[in-house]
């Protein structure tokens, strides 16, 4: 019997070829993420910066969070404030200000003048 025709004798329907298959993609993973570095002092982002300078201040304990505070809260205004180009005692009253008006924020129990003075030495 031959293939191509059908059990009367005609000519069998043409077959449908089956779908192709596409080929595997490959997948290329991502190139490593190099070792982060300690960061140097004058290096920092202003983000950087700021988290460090309220880590100061809580280790000091000059700054006291409510409970559900966090620094992360704070690093924005934090990092905006320190990067104004003022002297150190405009820049300790807009911090001490800006600080007491957060929500995060019990209490700052730094003065001033002291703020002044570490922001000087900062």
């Amino acid at each position: 019997m031959d293939p191509d025709l059908g059990p009367t004798g005609e000519p069998a329907p043409a077959r449908e070829a089956a779908p192709k298959e596409p080929p595997p993609t490959r997948r290329v993973p991502p190139p490593p993420t190099p070792p982060t570095a300690p960061v140097e002092p004058g290096l920092m982002t202003a983000a950087q910066e700021a988290r460090s300078f309220l880590e100061l201040l809580l280790g000091r304990e000059d700054l006291e969070l409510t409970d559900a505070g966090q620094v992360d809260d704070l690093l924005g205004g934090t990092a905006q404030i320190l990067q104004l180009p003022l002297g150190p005692g405009k820049k300790a009253q807009k911090l001490a200000s800006w600080l007491l008006s957060q929500e995060s924020v019990e209490e700052l129990y730094i003065d001033d003048d002291s703020l002044e003075e570490l922001l000087d030495k900062w």
